[in-house]
C-alpha cells in the first residue's frame, strides 16, 4: 500500500512541479515570511534547478521525485512555520495543502531509511548554490531575485509533463530507491 500511495503522491507533485516552483517564487518575493523561510524556499528551487540533486533529470519523470519531494517537504515546512503567514499560503494553495501531510507520510513509509536523505537536505539545502548563487542572493538581492525567476521559467519549459506518461513511470517508482538509499547512507556516513 505505502508504494501504491506514494506512486500516486509522486504522479500528482511531478506533474505539479511547475506550478510549485512558482508558488516557491511567491514565498521567496514574501516580505511578510521570515527571512530563513525565504531562503528554505530558494533553496528548493537552486536544489530542483541543479543537475547534480539525488536522481538525475535526464532519466525522464522519475528522475523528478526526489526534486518534487524536496520542494513539497520546503512547502510543508514553510507553512507550518510561518503559522498566521502559512495559514495563507495553505488557504491559497489548499489543492497542495490539504493532502500534503498524508503525502509526505506515505513518502516516509515506502522510502523508510532512504527518507534520511530528504530530511538532511532540509537542514542544508539554504546553503546550496547553483551558477554562482545562493539562496540567500536570491532574498536579499533583487538582480539574483530576477534571475532566479528566469531560471525557473526556463525549468518551467523543459518540465512540460505529460500526465499519461507520469502516470506509467510512476508504476516503477521502486527503481529508484536503491539510488536514494545509496544517497541516505551517505549521509548517515558523514
Amino acid at each position: 500500500m505505502s508504494q501504491e500511495a506514494f506512486a500516486d503522491f509522486m504522479a500528482r507533485a511531478i506533474v505539479a512541479l511547475p506550478q510549485d516552483l512558482k508558488i516557491l517564487l511567491e514565498m521567496v518575493d514574501d516580505a511578510d515570511l521570515d527571512e530563513p523561510l525565504r531562503m528554505l524556499a530558494a533553496g528548493a528551487i537552486v536544489y530542483s534547478l541543479s543537475p547534480s540533486d539525488a536522481l538525475p533529470n535526464s532519466s525522464g519523470a522519475l528522475g523528478y521525485v526526489d526534486d518534487a519531494l524536496v520542494v513539497r517537504m520546503a512547502m510543508n515546512e514553510i507553512v507550518r512555520r510561518a503559522t498566521e503567514r502559512g495559514q495563507a499560503y495553505r488557504a491559497k494553495y489548499a489543492e497542495v495543502f490539504d493532502s500534503l501531510e498524508a503525502d509526505l507520510a506515505a513518502a516516509r513509509a515506502f522510502l523508510g531509511d532512504a527518507f534520511l536523505y530528504f530530511t538532511s537536505r532540509m537542514e542544508t539545502i539554504s546553503r546550496d548554490e547553483y551558477r554562482g548563487k545562493r539562496p540567500v542572493d536570491c532574498v536579499q538581492n533583487p538582480d539574483a531575485s530576477a534571475w532566479l525567476h528566469d531560471e525557473v521559467i526556463a525549468k518551467n519549459v523543459e518540465m512540460e509533463f505529460d500526465e499519461e506518461e507520469v502516470q506509467r513511470a510512476v508504476k516503477k517508482i521502486s527503481t529508484v530507491l536503491p539510488r536514494l538509499k545509496q544517497k541516505a547512507e551517505t549521509v548517515r556516513r558523514a
